[in-house]
């Protein structure tokens, strides 16, 4: 019980912000699905140490806790190449992902927003090409096109049908 509260007391835990009304859930729908499930199986393996030093301190049974399992299919869905690792350590294992979940949080967030990026450079480039394309529509020619190169066709209902 004693060690339970030295590392409740040195986690920092006493100091941590209480939740408050921004919920992670509400950003959810702005990032790329596979951020969110390295974001979520990272905030369970989070919750499970907090709920395992809380259980230290207060001196209660560690089999009071629930296994492993919910928090390595979680790490399964985000790092599906770990699933081997996670089989052998089920107790240990999603704790040695922390670096990769946060890494690839990191990466798929960038990821997206390069992509948003790209598609915006896209419409600028789109608006541009209309704009000058613009300036060649018949009867609006640029006075800066040379005589011998003007092209005037002659009206519609004069064409031969």
């Amino acid at each position: 019980m004693q060690l339970g509260e030295v590392l409740w007391k040195t986690s920092g835990l006493d100091s941590m912000p209480q939740a408050g009304e921004s919920s992670p859930e509400l950003d959810r729908i702005f990032l790329p699905p596979q951020a969110w499930a390295c974001f979520d199986a990272l905030r369970h393996i989070g919750i499970d140490a907090i709920a395992f030093l809380g259980t230290m301190k207060s001196g209660a049974p560690l089999s009071l806790l629930k296994d492993s399992s919910e928090i390595n299919e979680k790490v399964k869905i985000a790092l599906p190449h770990q699933a081997q690792f996670l089989d052998k350590y089920p107790e240990t294992g999603a704790f040695y992902c922390i670096g990769e979940l946060e890494g690839r949080i990191f990466t798929e967030i960038t990821r997206f927003l390069n992509a948003n990026d790209t598609h915006l450079r896209a419409v600028d480039d789109a608006s541009r090409i209309l704009a000058h394309a613009r300036q060649y529509e018949p009867g609006k020619l640029p006075e800066g096109i040379p005589d011998k190169l003007r092209v005037d066709p002659p009206p519609l209902d004069e064409l031969p049908s």
